[in-house]
């Protein structure tokens, strides 16, 4: 019974561990995320407005 309960305490120290490693991980993974999407919005305006440019100056 005793064995039970400290494995039980294992099983709930790892998996704490690794959601607490893992939420880290999700959380710098989504900064990224929003980084690299922010910057593809600049990016993609810059392009949408030299498009607008180019157009408007064939026209």
């Amino acid at each position: 019974m005793e064995a039970e309960a400290s494995l039980g305490g294992v099983v709930v120290g790892v998996v704490l561990g690794f959601s607490a490693r893992f939420s880290v991980l999700f959380g710098a993974v989504a900064a990224q995320g929003f980084f690299d999407a922010h910057a593809g919005i600049a990016a993609s305006h810059e392009i949408l407005t030299d498009i607008i440019g180019i157009v408007s100056c064939n026209v």
